[in-house]
């Protein structure tokens, strides 16, 4: 995986040699195939090249696929060295994750989907996914859709020696991401002013229902309810009839997505400056951005969006 190459990273071998072993290990996925894949993933056995693969497959098919039936190692070692380029952004990085459930979680496999070395931090009785169904023998498929690709350490941080050692892999991390309502880290001691205190680089991401500040601050927040504040429910659903829920949990999703983004971003300020900084991700403001047509329709006529069904409200 991305994550086993980071030594080689590290010890400076070249991207090109990096590209041969992991345009090997493409050749391997591809001749493995997808019900393979898809085993070794629910079982908690597939690298980050295997799941990139399943993710990017479509996209690379003819590449993969020419590489494949000719057995051709340079065209995969070429395959492998631009994945890996595209992916080294986070190779190398350390994300401490203490989120639970979904809208952290898909943050923290994002990041590690793209080579980040994610450590999960769980209390004592686990996160609440773990119990979340469909399952495959005992498994969650929901968990391990959510928390691929990390490694996982269990903390009690009212217990002072589990504060302690959770410190001690702050020193050496350099992202933070958790999405406890706010004041709960606060409460805990792992709030972004004390990781701060410890190592002044760490990236602090924080996702909520609705941000840091602002009146509606403590409020909990699931995915329904911010569909709802949002007005994307308005907007949706056939025409004459009731507000209708999007048919995912797009809130808890897109979320992760533009914090994943935000985090990249400000790593990416860091090595320019030096320093951390703090990431605030509100729920209900990142479902109010998605919102192009319906805020364009009401900031042009005043007019809120209804529901039309399956046509296009300005095509």
């Amino acid at each position: 995986s991305f994550q086993r190459l980071q030594h080689d990273v590290d010890a400076g071998l070249h991207v090109r040699d990096l590209g041969l072993q992991l345009g090997d290990r493409l050749l391997g996925a591809q001749q493995r195939g997808a019900a393979a894949r898809h085993d070794a993933f629910l079982n908690g056995r597939a690298g980050c090249v295997e799941r990139v693969l399943d993710t990017i497959l479509l996209f690379l098919h003819l590449d993969l696929g020419r590489a494949a039936d000719a057995n051709d190692r340079d065209a995969a070692g070429e395959l492998g060295q631009t994945l890996l380029e595209l992916l080294a952004v986070v190779i190398g990085v350390r994300v401490l994750d203490l989120s639970r459930v979904l809208a952290g979680p898909y943050c923290g496999a994002f990041l590690a989907d793209l080579g980040a070395d994610v450590v999960k931090v769980e209390a004592p009785n686990g996160d609440d996914a773990r119990h979340l169904g469909p399952f495959k023998g005992e498994e969650s498929v929901y968990f391990a859709e959510l928390n691929h690709g990390k490694r996982s350490v269990v903390l009690n941080f009212k217990d002072p020696k589990d504060h302690e050692r959770f410190m001690k892999l702050v020193e050496h991390a350099d992202v933070v991401l958790e999405n406890f309502r706010p004041g709960v880290t606060k409460r805990l001691g792992v709030d972004a002013e004390s990781v701060h205190k410890t190592n002044p680089r760490i990236i602090y991401a924080s996702i909520s229902g609705f941000g840091q500040e602002g009146p509606f601050r403590n409020r909990p927040a699931y995915d329904l309810i911010v569909q709802a504040m949002s007005g994307i429910m308005a907007a949706t659903g056939p025409e004459g009839g009731k507000p209708t829920r999007v048919g995912e949990s797009l809130g808890d999703v897109v979320s992760g997505i533009f914090a994943g983004w935000a985090i990249c971003a400000a790593l990416y300020e860091r090595e320019r400056t030096g320093v951390g900084r703090t990431v605030d991700v509100s729920m209900f403001n990142s479902l109010l951005a998605l919102q192009v047509t319906n805020l364009s329709l009401l900031l042009a006529d005043g007019k809120l969006p209804g529901r039309i069904g399956n046509r296009h409200p300005v095509s």
